[in-house]
């Protein structure tokens, strides 16, 4: 297996995904982001939360917010520590968009 290393210098095949809760802005405002990304370093699914109303990448797309899922790897992205969360945490995130989008 090929190893890429992120900004932080940790290689991504060592660890199976970790999670990032950030700011967000998209045509709906401002918001927040929750974002896993798997050992490869690329979004696998991602959490939005605009005022409210709730969006996942259960949904490729969504007519008010555009794609769901991140298009470039976590190496790219100017995430910091302090935004790194725990998979509980991004779990919780996930079941209330579920919930919200009325697919639980």
């Amino acid at each position: 297996m090929e190893k890429h290393a992120d900004s932080d210098g940790i290689e991504a095949s060592d660890f199976e995904s970790r999670y990032f809760r950030h700011e967000s802005e998209s045509r709906l405002g401002a918001g927040t982001a929750w974002v896993e990304f798997g050992s490869d370093g690329w979004a696998t699914r991602q959490v939005e939360c605009y005022d409210g109303r709730w969006f996942c990448s259960i949904e490729e797309y969504f007519d008010e917010l555009g794609g769901t899922l991140c298009d470039q790897p976590m190496s790219e992205l100017d995430l910091s520590d302090s935004e790194e969360i725990t998979k509980p945490e991004f779990e919780t995130a996930w079941k209330t968009a579920i919930d919200y989008l009325g697919r639980s």
